[in-house]
């Protein structure tokens, strides 16, 4: 397939997991959202956070809270929001 950039991928996992234009989808919606999350994007990384901890799977929680960390780093806002009601 075509190489996709984090920006690019974090755009499909919405799309996906909100059925905008496409049929809903959440295992296409988290797998680009992992994508763009392993791609250094930080709203990709908040949005994989965030769809692990919609599954409430608690084995899902220190990998999402590893992504959101990650976010932080890059001073995503909303990504240290979350983080502070987790903790």
């Amino acid at each position: 397939g075509p190489m996709i950039d984090g920006a690019g991928a974090y755009l499909l996992s919405y799309l996906y997991h909100m059925g905008k234009g496409v049929a809903t989808d959440e295992q296409k919606a988290l797998r680009y959202a992992q994508l763009s999350a392993r791609k250094n994007w930080p709203a990709g990384q908040y949005y994989y956070a965030y769809l692990l901890l919609e599954r409430q799977n608690p084995r899902d929680t220190l990998t999402a809270l590893q992504s959101l960390q990650a976010a932080a780093n890059q001073n995503y806002l909303d990504a240290e929001r979350l983080l502070q009601t987790l903790r």
